[in-house]
């Protein structure tokens, strides 16, 4: 059962459809094999019963009365049956009487013994009897020595009708089976023949189909594989967005409190201090001065300006320009033009991620070593942001619990299918490096 089920379904059927072909040929075969013996048994049977009937029982019709032929029928008998040619047909004749007493016969040696003949019995009767080859009787006879012996026994009747003795014939049936036998051969190797022909295009167009199914079924497995894979990789990115989002929300409420914070601490403050100073106006309007310098500093880095017309690089400059004008701090600057498709989206993420990092070292660095490259790294967008400071021991790790300016950097990179990286060296400073690649977000 094993090995049968390493064949595949097409080779399986090309090998049933050639067992059932041989054994179709096979039965066939054998089946006419046998119909052609008894065709040619019987028409054989017809023919003695002819020369029975016409050239033996007219010179034997004294045996109604006497158990032994005359002389001169006996010679009678034998000239006619060597003038017709009966004798190179059959091998050998009796003549039986009714008893089981053999009259005359081919041996001269039987004539006159008798034996029990069931045959015989039944030739009397007035059938027609027909032994072939292990059926015949007699088995000691010299007639035997032929491979293929018909043993015919047929009534004699006289002119009404009454048997008054059993004609028995030896024929040997090689001399004209073997001439049916080439015909058959011939035949049935016609029948092969056609028969090869007509299943050799079968079997091509089974070959082919099966290595055809065989190839479909590698491709189906291949592509089973994929899809698994690539089902996996939808369940890692699906689970990838929902934290994105999460981290989106959880950014946008932080930058809201930060906001908020940084209008309490700073413009609302200053215009309290104006209200209270109402009575001195110089006092006053020094305080809405600062508040509204301290509003638009908060504005500025709300507002994203105008970048649909600008290049990457000039994007990237005006992140450092505007972080320059706001805290008066310097940058040392290396930004490379950026020949390439940049999407509107990108230019503002990129913009982004320069501004975050820039706050953050002023934040916590103090400003001190400012520096800000980008370039084209094999097609892909590389920023790098440097800074001298040195982190204070409450400061955020790498991956560990980032702020909201940090995260929000991760999450727009991410978003881009970027990557982020922090390098810290204790007592040098900090280095963030941003990798984009501009091929994913081809340009509007």
């Amino acid at each position: 059962m094993t090995r049968w089920r390493r064949f595949g379904p097409a080779k399986q059927f090309l090998l049933v459809v050639t067992l059932l072909l041989i054994l179709f040929l096979s039965v066939g075969g054998v089946l006419q094999s046998r119909l052609i013996t008894a065709t040619l048994v019987d028409n054989t049977t017809r023919v003695a019963s002819i020369y029975m009937e016409g050239i033996i029982s007219p010179h034997v019709q004294s045996l109604k009365t006497s158990r032994r032929l005359l002389p001169d029928e006996q010679f009678q008998l034998e000239t006619s049956i060597a003038d017709t040619g009966l004798r190179t047909q059959i091998q050998q004749i009796k003549i039986w009487l009714p008893d089981g007493t053999i009259a005359y016969a081919s041996d001269q040696s039987q004539i006159g013994r008798r034996f029990d003949s069931e045959s015989v019995r039944r030739a009397v009767n007035g059938e027609t009897v027909r032994n072939f080859d292990d059926d015949t009787e007699h088995q000691g006879d010299s007639a035997h020595h032929y491979s293929a012996i018909l043993e015919t026994y047929i009534p004699i009747r006289d002119p009404g009708g009454h048997v008054i003795a059993v004609g028995e014939f030896y024929q040997d049936l090689d001399a004209i089976r073997d001439p049916v036998f080439v015909a058959i051969a011939g035949n049935w190797a016609i029948r092969v023949v056609l028969g090869i022909a007509a299943v050799t295009p079968l079997f091509f167009i089974i070959l082919k189909a099966d290595r055809y199914i065989a190839v479909q079924r590698r491709v189906m497995r291949v592509n089973h594989r994929r899809s698994v894979k690539l089902a996996r990789q939808n369940l890692v990115l699906s689970i990838e967005a929902d934290k994105l989002r999460r981290h989106a929300a959880r950014a946008n409420e932080e930058l809201l409190s930060r906001v908020g914070a940084d209008l309490h601490d700073g413009p609302v403050q200053l215009l309290t201090l104006a209200a209270l100073n109402a009575a001195d106006p110089p006092m006053a309007m020094q305080l809405l001065r600062e508040a509204t310098h301290e509003l638009r500093c908060i504005a500025s880095g709300l507002v994203l300006p105008e970048l649909r017309d600008l290049t990457a690089g000039d994007a990237v400059r005006l992140a450092v320009t505007r972080h320059e004008q706001n805290t008066g701090t310097t940058v040392e600057r290396n930004i490379a033009e950026l020949s390439v498709g940049i999407s509107h989206e990108l230019k503002a993420c990129m913009y982004r991620v320069v501004q975050e990092a820039l706050r953050n070292i002023v934040r916590h660095a103090g400003g001190r070593g400012q520096k800000v490259a980008a370039s084209l790294d094999h097609g892909t967008v590389v920023i790098r942001i440097d800074d001298a400071g040195q982190a204070r021991p409450t400061e955020a790790r790498d991956g560990q619990n980032p702020g909201i300016g940090l995260q929000g950097v991760r999450n727009r990179v991410a978003a881009f299918n970027g990557t982020l990286e922090i390098r810290r060296v204790p007592g040098k400073g900090t280095t963030l490096i941003a990798r984009l690649p501009p091929d994913l977000a081809p340009a509007l």
